[in-house]
């Protein structure tokens, strides 16, 4: 009996948990990537800014300025996110242990007290 309950249980409430951990392991890889787009950008925007007294590339200065706000707004976003929802995923699946854990300690229970 308790080895039918853990064979059909345990394995479908990690499932979601895996499943949401390998979502963002796909996340984090495109953050190397990304970063070394705005580190291009920030370079490229210094090398303008020493060679260049005229206001002719303040737009280009412009949209490099926005693009550190947005990577930096980005990163401060998806780590609060990740945060929320790794509390989240960890507390049902620690609530899901504890209600497969109480059915195993019954069955137990049951089957000591079957030899009384």
């Amino acid at each position: 009996m308790i080895g039918f309950t853990s064979h059909d249980r345990f394995p479908s409430c990690l499932r979601d948990f895996i499943e949401r951990i390998q979502e963002y392991i796909g996340l984090l890889a495109c953050f190397p990537s990304i970063l070394s787009i705005q580190k291009s950008a920030a370079e490229f925007i210094k090398t303008l800014q020493q060679r260049t007294a005229s206001s002719d590339f303040t737009n280009a200065i412009h949209r490099g300025l926005v693009l550190n706000h947005v990577v930096l707004a980005e990163i401060n976003f998806f780590q609060k996110e990740k945060v929320t929802d790794l509390k989240v995923y960890m507390k049902g699946l620690v609530d899901e242990q504890t209600e497969f854990y109480e059915k195993v300690s019954s069955s137990l229970r049951d089957a000591s007290l079957s030899f009384k």
